[in-house]
């Protein structure tokens, strides 16, 4: 998926570690919650959501069924 080609981004992982650690907002859709957010650490201690399929790499599942989880400063 698209969201492989992003988790690969150098440049946006860095963007994305920087945004988080500043407590500004974190935002991904679709797999990108679980193939770019959970390896950077961004999802640690934090509920959210992701397409169905990738629900399941997700660190804490107890929101997937919601279209919408905001937790934070991350929004998925």
């Amino acid at each position: 998926p698209g969201a492989t080609n992003l988790s690969e981004s150098q440049a946006l992982s860095a963007l994305l570690k920087a945004q988080a650690a500043s407590g500004r907002l974190v935002g991904a859709i679709c797999a990108a919650p679980a193939i770019v957010l959970v390896p950077l650490g961004i999802l640690d201690g934090k509920v959210a959501t992701a397409y169905p399929k990738f629900c399941d790499k997700l660190p804490d599942q107890s929101q997937i069924d919601s279209r919408v989880v905001i937790c934070g400063n991350v929004v998925t």
